[in-house]
């Protein structure tokens, strides 16, 4: 390995190693703070999540980066796991943020969603699918914000997202937006209101967190 590359893997697996929890929740504010202010790895480490969550949905740009969670108010969560060898390795995430949406149903009528909170990119590696680490990562996101799986709109939604909702949570039904964006009817049905939940959301602190 060259000296460079042996650099950046010792950067990257420092970084993995202050993720102490199953799930940890970063945003600009928390990266500003002790530890992830220092982690030189860092960077490497969540861009090459992303970089690999666009090439699983063949995008051909990442869409998580930690440049624009820095400058942003968006969340990330960050699934880790313990290798055989007791080092941790991050191999989930989850994004989320603020948006303003406006949807059309299925009549033409239209209406504004202010604040709307967006599933924005969720992705697993490949070698930990079909282990139950995405539910327990989008479980930890829903009781982290306080909501409903119908409450929640989805940016650009990949063929096995729309399958892992309709498993785990019963959706199915919505009206395809020219924005690309999926809200579910029970949105509409009922559902906490995700106009209220972004607002509560810009009230609240926003932290870095463990979640159990």
């Amino acid at each position: 390995m060259r000296a460079n590359e042996k650099w950046r893997a010792e950067g990257v697996a420092a970084a993995a190693a202050q993720f102490k929890e199953e799930v940890t929740i970063l945003d600009a504010a928390a990266l500003k703070r002790s530890p992830w202010a220092q982690l030189r790895g860092l960077d490497d480490l969540i861009d090459g999540l992303g970089r690999a969550s666009a090439a699983a949905q063949g995008l051909k740009a990442a869409v998580t980066t930690l440049s624009h969670l820095r400058a942003g108010d968006q969340r990330l969560y960050v699934y880790t796991t313990v290798e055989p060898d007791g080092s941790r390795a991050p191999i989930g995430l989850l994004k989320v943020g603020p948006k303003t949406l406006y949807h059309w149903d299925a009549t033409g009528n239209h209406r504004c969603l202010p604040n709307q909170l967006c599933v924005l990119d969720f992705y697993v590696a490949e070698r930990a699918q079909r282990q139950g680490v995405g539910a327990r990562l989008f479980a930890a996101f829903l009781a982290a914000e306080s909501a409903a799986a119908a409450a929640v709109a989805y940016d650009r939604p990949s063929p096995k997202l729309l399958a892992f909702l309709r498993k785990h949570y019963g959706l199915a039904r919505y009206t395809p937006q020219r924005n690309n964006y999926v809200i579910y009817e029970e949105f509409f049905g009922g559902a906490k209101c995700g106009a209220k939940n972004g607002d509560a959301l810009a009230r609240r602190p926003l932290t870095s967190r463990g979640v159990h």
